[in-house]
Parts: C-alpha cells; sequence; structure tokens
C-alpha cells in the first residue's frame, strides 16, 4: 500500500496518508531535480533526501523528482502530521526478469510460447536496477575493403555515459530560508 516506486528517471510515492515528511536513505551517488512545489523543503546530503510539507493542504503529490545516477534506495519512510511513522516499500517497476515474462499467444496457430524464448536481447540489458547513467546509444562502424574498394558500414547498439548535468536542482535548504543550523553550545562556570 504504501510504495515508493523507483521508475527510470523519476521516484514516486503511491500512499492514501497524507504525508508530512519523507526520510529516504540510499547508497551511491544520486543528483536529483525537485519536482515537489514550493511549500515543500527538500534536503539531499550524506546519503539521505528529506522531505518536509509546510502546506495545510490535503493533496497528496505522487511524483517526488527525476534523478540521474544510481537510485540505490535501501530504506524509506513517511510521516504523517500525527507524528506517525509508516515504512515505505521500495519498488522498481521497471525492473524486469525473465520469470516475470510469461507466455504469450500466437495469432497463426493458437499455441502459446515462451516470450523469452523469442527475445533477441541478453538479460543484462533487460534488467534496471535504479542506475540511469549510462543511456542507449547507436554506434556506427565503417571497415573499408582495400583490395575491393568498397566500405562496409554497420550499426551497433551500445551503451555509454549520460551527458546530463550531474547536479541537484530546485532544492531548498534551511538557509535559503533565513533558518541557522549552527548549534550554540551554553558553557557555564
Amino acid at each position: 500500500m504504501n510504495k515508493l516506486l523507483i521508475k527510470e528517471k523519476s521516484v514516486e510515492i503511491n500512499t492514501d496518508i497524507l504525508y508530512q515528511g519523507i526520510e529516504i536513505r540510499y547508497k551511491g551517488e544520486l543528483y536529483i531535480n525537485n519536482k515537489l512545489p514550493n511549500d515543500f523543503i527538500v534536503q539531499k546530503g550524506n546519503n539521505k533526501i528529506i522531505i518536509i510539507r509546510f502546506s495545510n493542504n490535503d493533496e497528496i503529490i505522487e511524483e517526488l523528482f527525476e534523478y540521474n545516477g544510481n537510485c540505490n534506495i535501501y530504506y524509506a519512510k513517511m510521516v504523517d502530521k500525527d507524528l506517525n511513522e509508516y515504512d515505505l516499500i521500495t519498488k522498481k517497476p521497471a525492473l524486469q526478469t525473465w520469470s516475470a515474462l510469461g507466455t504469450k499467444r500466437l495469432d497463426d496457430n493458437s499455441t502459446s510460447k515462451y516470450l523469452w524464448e523469442s527475445l533477441t536481447t541478453d538479460y543484462d540489458d533487460l534488467t534496471f536496477n535504479g542506475n540511469n547513467s549510462y543511456v542507449k546509444s547507436l554506434k556506427q562502424v565503417s571497415k573499408i575493403d582495400n583490395e575491393a574498394n568498397t566500405i562496409t558500414t554497420t550499426k551497433e547498439t551500445s551503451r555509454k555515459l549520460s551527458y546530463l548535468g550531474k547536479k541537484d536542482t530546485n532544492l531548498t535548504t534551511l538557509s535559503k530560508i533565513g533558518i541557522n543550523k549552527q548549534k550554540r553550545i551554553k558553557r557555564g562556570y
């Protein structure tokens, strides 16, 4: 019921509870683009993302942020206005596995055939692990045959690093809204 959905380029929440705050912990290098309205504060650091709502409206906003990098979220929880905590189940709906491919009905003779038998891609190309640092690309290779005086051009699919900007955008920090988060130590004699 309470789920954090990691898609290929975005992270969304699926819940019926009006959340006031969300804590997300992740591993790796993750850059985010905040998709929440201005009445939310999104703070990122030390492999945590903290989202806090400052409005009283009853709208549940599902799309939290877009990401670039390795979205390896291992823990997430949310808090409602009464400070009740709820664990969020992390789901990666873009993940495709051999066992989930199942069977399909063929049009010509009404027999079923395993879908994975008709695939032309490798298993490693099917899986999505939350890392979108690499994008699929098309590589063109030309070979010159000097004896026959011909050029053979082939196109191959490959992966390359994404050229998307590696930065966090639209984040609101506490210091931007005038809250100083330095600790003050009172010393007494």
